[in-house]
């Protein structure tokens, strides 16, 4: 028989609220540990429903059964409430097998105890005794077991899972911490009931209030798991993050006050005051203002800053906002990261690097002094031998003498480009400002190389683009250097075909004037894989290169770098065995208006240009072009002779312009049409025996490579028309109007020598005296000026670094007294 009573009801309401719990935790089953709670819950269930039906029956002999089937889930619970508090603190060896097993010997031991009690010993309970004041309650006599045994481990399972959950609140940071503490409390409420029936302290007689406690163990469980994460792998995997992380991070909200923070974050500020909840962020960095202004400006930042700690700390400060739903800044996360290391180690770099450029400092100096040591004897040395070569030797003689001059003159290049690589590394290589002529230079250039064409009977076909203007603003001696390098190397690796140089305009650009040059070649080529090393000091495109060729591997570099200045860049294209092209850039200043090139320009005479290297016959349009009204092309004789009856011959002089190999096509084309003269283009290795006389028709031959002035005039004469027609397109330059000057007006010149070396001032002074002219010598800079205060000179030839005054410092000194004395020196 039944009988509901409230206690029945209450019971059955704390079954309700564990069935509950159980429901929300069992879509985590999976999850860290919650099967453990799992099997704690259907304890507690368990517990519960015993205790319900308990109440309700009326029998009580069924009572004292139900007591020995209670005393299952009774006796499991507490083990199932340490394992449990084993694996949230993460002590998993006291959870598992085979420790674990130990945990379970005394509840099934118990639970023997209760069903054989009345049977054999009566040590759990010695007696029950029903109360007749209507509760429908059994108070059952407690035995030695119950109250050494049962009593002893329970209460010691349920004390060690407790304080384990209170230990592990105090470890964590703060959102952690209020999780671990309200699992505690929620372990904690059993205590209440278990206690009370223990000690008698009850509502009724002989009733157990500990599972009405699980009404309010159930709701605070579900709060942790619902809205704190528990039973998720976040609290514990961002914990250990937080406690590993070797960056301090601090939470701030909106006031600038401290909301939490992690175990680095204790390191690093555990001087002073140290860190609290609610402490104003500010008092942390008081040493530090630029800090307290990134806080105070409540934006994203990072910067790197010293520590003044103890040690000190280099640390990297952020600050990151935390938003809500709205876009709002809710709080601020500071993260304060330790880069002491990497900024030891970028110091040490840069104490290093500071070294190195030291070292290499010195050494730049070093070669520089060096190699102007050198280059003084070496020019000492290659004056007297040219002096030695001009005093009558016989032709053995003459033989050993030019073989030395051409070494101390190689020996004076290398030396020439070390220096200049010194001073590239010293930063200390200067351009100069002055007006030149682009076609002078390339024409200069072009001569010192057209006598290597002939040794080795290659083509050496020149352009240079009449667009250019006249007169540019740059240094022309870096410029001549750079093509001088780039056709050193081309005749060096070139035996056989040939060599062109091209210069061409390339139209203005923001810094002045762009001009580009490109010089191909035949030659052995280059790999692909070696390009990239051809502009690295000291290499060369092959090991054997160094051994075959001979070479410092300094020449591309530098002009590399000396194109460069010029706002310009190298770039080289090749194929092994098929040559190499070389193409550069650079800017210059115009100091005049762009060359004039109309088609057309005077209409002396119209030209058939018949040439079949490329370059050549590019040349030979551009520079017809000043001359012509008209230039057509040709590409065989067919070509030419239909051009040609197109012309009204003898209106206007008409020339043919061809290779000389064409000679049998061409010359019957002049024989028969008169007014018909020819130009006859041939390598410059090439002998010409032939004579125009010989064959009574107007002729000219011209040798490539060509020059724009000998075109012109090779046009006019083959025309029979007179050179002054051709003056206003051909002007010669400023510079040779000025030098032709100086000689007319200089007829007996008085000249200063200013050199600090006693075998240069010798040398200069046998040059001198062999071209009549007796010079006046000076030691150094201030005995120079003394001389011109008291003298007047015409020309000064100075050295630039000497002892007392240097030859800048003289020039500027002596530019005074000329000013002051209208005196005009060279």
């Amino acid at each position: 028989m039944f009988l509901i009573d409230k206690y029945c009801l209450a019971f059955l309401v704390s079954l309700a609220v564990v069935i509950i719990t159980i429901a929300i935790v069992w879509p985590k089953r999976k999850m860290p540990f919650a099967r453990t709670l799992l099997m704690l819950l259907a304890c507690l269930a368990a517990w519960s429903f015993g205790a319900a039906v308990d109440s309700a029956v009326t029998s009580v002999r069924l009572k004292t059964f139900i007591t020995r089937l209670e005393f299952i889930p009774i006796s499991l619970a507490p083990a199932f409430m340490l394992i449990f508090a084993f694996e949230y603190t993460q002590f998993y060896g006291a959870a598992r097998l085979p420790l674990s097993a130990l945990w379970f010997a005394a509840p099934f031991l118990t639970i023997a105890a209760a069903f054989t009690n009345d049977i054999y010993h009566n040590l759990l309970w010695t007696g029950y005794i029903p109360l007749n004041d209507g509760s429908n309650m059994v108070t059952y006599v407690k035995g030695p077991f119950y109250l050494y045994f049962f009593m002893v481990y329970s209460f010691a399972y349920m004390f060690i899972a407790d304080f384990l959950l209170l230990f592990n609140s105090l470890k964590y940071v703060n959102y952690f911490r209020r999780q671990a503490v309200t699992i505690f409390f929620a372990f904690l409420i059993p205590w209440i009931g278990a206690a009370c029936f223990i000690m008698d302290i009850n509502i009724a007689p002989g009733l157990d209030l500990t599972p009405l406690t699980f009404i309010f163990m159930g709701p605070i469980l579900a709060f942790a798991i619902l809205k704190m994460g528990f039973l998720s792998s976040a609290p514990v995997v961002s914990e250990m993050l937080l406690k590993t992380i070797d960056d301090a991070l601090l939470t701030v909200d909106k006031n600038g006050n401290i909301i939490d923070f992690n175990g680095r974050a204790v390191q690093i500020f555990s001087a002073g005051e140290g860190l609290r909840a609610s402490r104003p962020v500010e008092k942390l960095f008081e040493d530090h203002p630029q800090i307290i202004q990134l806080i105070r400006a409540g934006k994203n930042s990072r910067r790197e800053f010293m520590f003044s700690a103890d040690p000190l700390l280099w640390l990297e400060f952020i600050t990151s906002s935390i938003e809500g739903p709205g876009g709002e800044a809710l709080a601020w996360l500071i993260i304060l990261r330790d880069i002491t290391s990497k900024k030891t180690a970028e110091l040490n770099i840069l104490e290093a690097k500071r070294a190195a450029e030291t070292a290499n400092s010195i050494k730049d100096r070093f070669i520089a002094n060096m190699s102007h040591e050198l280059r003084t004897p070496i020019n000492a040395m290659s004056g007297f031998l040219e002096l030695i070569s001009r005093s009558g030797l016989d032709a053995k003689q003459s033989d050993y003498i030019n073989e030395a001059i051409a070494s101390s003159r190689l020996l004076l290049r290398i030396v020439n480009d070390i220096l200049d690589m010194s001073k590239m590394g010293a930063r200390k290589l200067t351009l100069e400002e002055e007006e030149f002529d682009v076609r002078n230079i390339v024409e200069t250039s072009v001569s010192l190389f057209s006598s290597k064409a002939v040794e080795k009977k290659i083509e050496f076909p020149v352009f240079v683009d009449s667009r250019i203007p006249e007169k540019l603003i740059g240094d022309s001696m870096r410029l001549m250097q750079i093509v001088n390098n780039l056709l050193s190397n081309a005749f060096k690796f070139t035996e056989s075909g040939e060599i062109s140089l091209n210069v061409e305009y390339q139209g203005e650009c923001a810094g002045g004037v762009r001009i580009g040059f490109k010089i191909g070649d035949t030659g052995i080529g280059i790999a692909k894989d070696e390009i990239s090393r051809l502009f690295v000091p000291f290499t060369q495109a092959e090991g054997a290169a160094a051994k075959k060729y001979g070479g410092t591997g300094l020449g591309l570099s530098i002009s590399k770098e000396i194109a460069a200045m010029m706002s310009g860049d190298i770039s080289v294209e090749s194929e092994p065995g098929k040559g190499s092209v070389f193409s550069f850039h650079v800017v210059f200043k115009p100091s005049g208006p762009a060359a004039a090139h109309e088609e057309g320009r005077g209409r002396i005479a119209s030209a058939i240009v018949f040439i079949e290297n490329a370059t050549d016959r590019k040349a030979f349009i551009d520079y017809a072009g000043a001359v012509c009204g008209r230039v057509d092309t040709a590409f065989s004789a067919d070509e030419v002779s239909s051009a040609l009856a197109k012309y009204a011959v003898g209106e206007t002089p008409v020339v043919i312009i061809a290779d000389l190999f064409a000679m049998a096509d061409i010359i019957p084309m002049s024989e028969n049409n008169k007014g018909v003269s020819i130009v006859f283009c041939t390598p410059c290795w090439q002998k010409t025996p032939f004579i125009a006389e010989n064959y009574g028709f107007k002729c000219a031959v011209i040798t490539s490579p060509l020059k724009k002035i000998e075109v012109v005039n090779a046009i006019l004469d083959s025309a029979g028309l007179s050179p002054a027609r051709a003056e206003e397109p051909l002007k010669k330059s400023a510079f040779n109007d000025v030098s032709s000057k100086l000689l007319i007006e200089i007829t007996a010149p008085r000249v200063l020598v200013v050199e600090d070396n006693r075998t240069n001032q010798k040398l200069m002074n046998v040059f001198l005296k062999n071209m009549g002219i007796s010079p006046e010598l000076a030691d150094n800079g201030k005995a120079a000026v003394e001389l011109v205060k008291k003298e007047s000179y015409d020309i000064i030839l100075m050295d630039c670094q000497m002892p007392v005054m240097d030859g800048y410092e003289c020039c500027g000194a002596v530019r005074k007294i000329e000013a002051a004395g209208e005196k005009n020196l060279l």
